[in-house]
């Protein structure tokens, strides 16, 4: 999720407004108890997000929220670099969900995105690829096509060619997040200008400058705008 701090300028204050009408659509759909946690963890608070969401586990929640649960206190235990404890709870997640019936494949698919960046924070490169396309394959067939959850995928993808040092193959998924990131975010989303800088280091590893150069100077637009400079931002996949 996204925090934002609104802002004085008319300009700021549009861009903010953009911010908390998309988040709407995010917290529409999320279960409350459970935001509490997710906002300790966007706020660097690991240990006490992972206690919290132990704490939920022992008031006997539904199948669903346990494995949302799991996922989150695999995410915590991620963040904190405890990777086969992460491991454990975003299988136990994954698990439940597709045992479910019916299945819940996008929240499956979910998990599988958090094992992917533990392989690759690892530098289990094949393993991650595996995880993310598996996610993705999942997301084309249960999602819209510009669907969040799909450039993100994406990104992950881009994010370990880039670490194989398969700089066309991340340019060709970069470019696809971003097309769906034009389309699914606000204009001057930070996400956007993630993606472009990581384009501009694919494009700079490649030897054509200019279109590195390109692409910084549009990542650097967005990020001098008054609401990206107010505003934290964490991505919530994975």
């Amino acid at each position: 999720m996204w925090v934002i701090r609104t802002i004085a300028s008319d300009e700021g204050a549009q861009l903010a407004q953009e911010y908390m009408e998309y988040q709407k659509k995010k917290v529409s759909i999320s279960n409350i108890t459970m935001m509490f946690g997710h906002l300790l963890l966007d706020m660097g608070e690991y240990i006490k997000s992972q206690k919290y969401f132990e704490n939920i586990l022992q008031s006997n929640p539904n199948d669903e929220d346990v494995a949302c649960i799991y996922y989150n206190i695999g995410r915590a235990h991620r963040l904190k670099c405890e990777y086969d404890y992460s491991l454990e709870n975003y299988v136990k997640a994954y698990t439940i969900h597709i045992r479910a019936r019916p299945q819940r494949l996008v929240s499956a698919a979910k998990a599988l995105n958090g094992i992917g960046i533990v392989h690759h924070e690892q530098g289990n490169y094949e393993q991650a690829l595996k995880f993310f396309s598996n996610a993705l394959k999942i997301y084309r067939k249960q999602l819209s096509k510009n669907h969040t959850d799909i450039g993100g995928t994406l990104t992950n993808l881009a994010n370990v060619y880039r670490q194989q040092n398969d700089f066309s193959q991340a340019l060709e998924t970069l470019e696809e997040a971003l097309k769906i990131n034009y389309q699914s975010l606000p204009s001057d989303h930070p996400a956007i200008a993630a993606t472009l800088n990581n384009m501009g280091n694919c494009y700079f590893e490649l030897g054509d400058y200019a279109k590195a150069l390109d692409h910084y100077r549009r990542a650097l637009c967005i990020k001098e705008k008054p609401a990206y400079s107010n505003m934290t931002h964490i991505p919530i996949l994975g």
